[in-house]
């Protein structure tokens, strides 16, 4: 068996500052292996996004809008 620990990845419709967004935030910062962690956002931007990176965790975004 591998001891490598499974890559986690977190998607979420925004990263702009409401609540469940400051708890994801909040969550992922002080992780060990922040390099095992991804977030997915669905809409570009954001206020937790430099924070995310800055630790070391991948984040990528959809780039969608929210027009229908």
């Amino acid at each position: 068996m591998s001891d490598a620990t499974p890559e986690t990845m977190y998607v979420t419709t925004t990263l702009r500052g409401g609540g469940a967004e400051r708890l994801l935030t909040n969550i992922l910062l002080p992780q060990r292996a922040p390099e095992r962690v991804s977030v997915i956002s669905l809409l570009p931007g954001g206020v937790f996004r430099p924070m995310l990176e800055n630790a070391g965790i991948h984040v990528a975004d959809l780039g969608m809008n929210r027009r229908r």
